[in-house]
């Protein structure tokens, strides 16, 4: 329903399938709106990821295989959401997961821009003792 990856070329990340309206419909409206808000966030640290994949590439690499096991959960539970509709439970275990997948990506973007500044730092210092 939402974190379908999808391959791209090899210079991007795996980035989500946007979902259908009607996938949206069928929620209770205050899981629906709950979930849409992580998805939307979810796409925005995707995108910042495949924007920093060009700089620290073998780092944002490492982090792929974390947000691929979050998806494998998802779709895990969206096969069960399609065998019991309007489970709350299902449907509650669903918006956890991507928030967890929010979560992660957010950590994952500001250990990228920790890596970027402080090897920058390191090699201003190195410069300016060879000066």
């Amino acid at each position: 329903m939402f974190m379908l990856l999808q391959k791209k070329p090899a210079d991007s990340l795996p980035t989500a399938e946007a979902p259908s309206k009607a996938e949206f419909e069928e929620w209770p409206v205050e899981f629906a709106a709950k979930a849409k808000t992580y998805y939307e966030t979810i796409l925005e640290r995707q995108e910042e990821l495949n924007k920093l994949s060009k700089k620290e590439p073998e780092l944002v690499n490492q982090f792929s295989g974390d947000l691929a096991a979050l998806d494998t959960a998802y779709q895990v539970l969206q096969r069960q959401a399609a065998q019991a509709p309007g489970s709350d439970v299902i449907i509650k275990a669903m918006i956890q997961n991507l928030q967890l997948q929010s979560e992660l990506l957010s950590r994952q973007l500001q250990i990228i821009n920790q890596y970027s500044t402080q090897t920058k730092y390191s090699h201003e210092k190195s410069n300016s003792r060879s000066l």
